[in-house]
C-alpha cells in the first residue's frame, strides 16, 4: 500500500483541483491529492460543480487528515463492505449519495483517489 502511486508504470496520476474557496481552517495540507486516472479525475470536477462547498470541504480533509475518521458527522470512515475491506479503501460522504472512496499512501504523502460516485454506490448496499 506505500507503493508510490503512478509510479511503476513511469506516468503521473493526475491532480485533484480543489474548488475555490477558503480553506477552513486556514493552513497548508500535508499530502498531495491525485485521482487513480483520468476518468475519476473526469468525475471529481463533475462532483465539484454539483457539490462545491462539500467536495471543497471532502479536499480539505484529505488534503490533511485522510486516516482520521468523522466519527460525529458519520462523513468519513474505512470502507467496511465485505468485498472492500482487504483493499485499504476510505469512504468519504460529500452529499445526498456521493461518495469519494480513496487510499492513502502514508511514506509519499498522497492521498489516491479511486473512485468517485455521483450517485449512492450500489456495490456498498
Amino acid at each position: 500500500m506505500d507503493e508510490p502511486p503512478g509510479e511503476s508504470s513511469g506516468r503521473r496520476r493526475p491532480y485533484i483541483r480543489r474548488p475555490a474557496g477558503p480553506r477552513e481552517p486556514p493552513g497548508r495540507f500535508e499530502y498531495q491529492v491525485r485521482a487513480s486516472n483520468r476518468s475519476v479525475a473526469d468525475r471529481w470536477e463533475r462532483l465539484c460543480a454539483r457539490y462545491e462547498h462539500n467536495a471543497r470541504r471532502c479536499f480539505d480533509h484529505l488534503a490533511r487528515t485522510p486516516l482520521q475518521p468523522t466519527l460525529g458527522t458519520g462523513r468519513c470512515g474505512p470502507l467496511h463492505a465485505k468485498q472492500f475491506r482487504d483493499r485499504g479503501l476510505w469512504q468519504y460522504e460529500v452529499g445526498g449519495g456521493a461518495r469519494v472512496w480513496y487510499r492513502v499512501h502514508q511514506v509519499q504523502r498522497v492521498v489516491e483517489v479511486a473512485e468517485v460516485h455521483l450517485t449512492h454506490p450500489s456495490a456498498t448496499e
